[in-house]
C-alpha cells in the first residue's frame, strides 16, 4: 500500500486489512520518511517493511521475495499451531475417554471382587455364612464378650435323619428343606445375630447361630418353632 492516499492513510488501510486477513504480509510505500508515520505503521499496521520512494526495482523485488517467504512461514506456523490445538483437543478427549473407561473397569472389578468375596463367605444354596467367616465372627464375639464381661450364646441345630431324607426324596428335596429351615431361622433372628450353615457332610445338616447376652431368651422360642412348625417341600 501507498502511505498517502486520497481517502485514508496507508497505515489505516493496512490496519483494516489486518482485521480482515490477519496473516497478510503488509508493506508500505511512501515518499515520506517521517519517524512518527513509520512508528505508527510498525505499531498499528504491524507492517513487514516500510519502503521509501523512490525505490530501487531490484531492491523492491528482493523485499517482495522476502515478504513472500515470510508469508509462507507465517502460514505454516499458523497451520502447525492449529494442528497442535486440534491434537491437544483430541488428546484431551482421549484422556477423558480413557479415564471414564478406567473408572468403569475399576467399578466392574470392585463389583466382581465383592461378588467373589460374597461367594467365598456364603453358602451358595442358602446365602448364609459358611464355616470360615462364621467362626471368624464367632471369635470376634468371644473377644468382645471377654472385654465387656458378658455372656455369649451359641445354638447348634442338627437336622436329624437328613441323610435318609436325601436318599429317599433326592437332593433337590434336601436342598429345599435346608432353605426352608434357614428361612425360619433368618426371619426370627435379630439383626445382631449371625447364622451359619456349617455343612452337609454325608448329607447331614447342621445350622449354628450366636448372639449376645439375651441370646438364650431369643433362642428358646426359636428352637420351639421346629417342634410345632410343618412345611411342604416343592421342587
Amino acid at each position: 500500500s501507498d502511505q498517502r492516499m486520497p481517502q485514508m492513510l496507508g497505515t489505516e488501510f493496512l490496519v483494516r486489512s489486518a482485521q480482515i486477513a490477519p496473516l497478510t504480509t503488509r508493506i508500505i510505500l511512501s515518499a515520506f520518511s517521517d519517524t512518527r508515520e513509520i512508528l505508527e505503521a510498525i505499531n498499528r499496521a504491524e507492517i513487514y517493511r516500510y519502503v521509501t520512494k523512490p525505490w530501487d526495482n531490484q531492491e523492491l523485488i528482493g523485499i517482495i521475495s522476502q515478504a513472500v517467504q515470510h508469508h509462507d512461514l507465517v502460514k505454516q506456523n499458523h497451520s502447525l499451531i492449529r494442528e497442535l490445538k486440534e491434537n491437544k483437543k483430541q488428546l484431551t478427549e482421549l484422556n477423558a475417554s480413557l479415564e471414564k473407561t478406567v473408572l468403569e473397569r475399576t467399578q466392574e472389578l470392585r463389583e466382581a471382587n465383592e461378588q467373589l468375596s460374597e461367594l467365598a463367605m456364603t453358602d451358595p444354596l442358602t446365602k448364609t455364612l459358611n464355616r470360615r467367616p462364621f467362626f471368624a465372627k464367632l471369635q470376634e464375639e468371644i473377644e468382645r464378650s471377654k472385654r465387656h464381661r458378658r455372656p455369649i450364646v451359641v445354638a447348634m441345630v442338627d437336622l436329624d435323619h437328613f441323610k435318609q431324607f436325601n436318599d429317599m426324596e433326592g437332593h433337590l428335596a434336601g436342598d429345599e428343606a435346608l432353605k426352608k429351615v434357614v428361612q425360619i431361622f433368618s426371619s426370627n433372628l435379630r439383626k445382631s445375630d449371625s447364622l451359619c450353615l456349617c455343612g452337609c457332610t454325608s448329607g447331614a445338616g447342621c445350622i449354628s447361630a450366636f448372639g449376645g447376652a439375651s441370646g438364650l431368651t431369643a433362642a428358646a422360642p426359636l428352637l420351639g418353632l421346629f417342634l410345632t412348625d410343618c412345611f411342604d417341600i416343592t421342587y
